[in-house]
């Protein structure tokens, strides 16, 4: 939200400048949309083709985010995951045979 001053020739004065900036700022906050964000991390992980469908499916079960994939000559996917979640996903790629690049 932005708040423009036009003068048209009437003075607000001090105190009306405050109180149009005060609403301003109310009517702001009153439209204003909290978003929560969790920490995340991002991953790193190059896997074998055979191995794609597991780690896709696992990946739309856990509401994890891809945030890049790379599937030419090699199979590459950089996912970002809540950071409280990071040892769950990264015992389930060790589990499966999927070592991650980075962590």
């Amino acid at each position: 939200m932005a708040v423009v001053r036009y003068f048209g020739g009437t003075k607000l004065g001090v105190s009306g400048l405050t109180a149009a900036y005060k609403d301003a700022a109310h009517a702001a906050l009153q439209n204003a949309v909290i978003i929560e964000e969790v920490e995340r991390e991002t991953i790193t992980v190059k896997i074998d083709y055979a191995k794609l469908g597991d780690l896709m499916d696992f990946i739309k079960e856990q509401n994890i985010r891809i945030v890049e994939q790379d599937l030419s000559s090699e199979c590459r996917i950089i996912i970002s995951v809540p950071k409280e979640h990071v040892n769950i996903i990264k015992t389930w790629l060790e589990k499966t045979g999927i070592l991650p690049l980075s962590l």
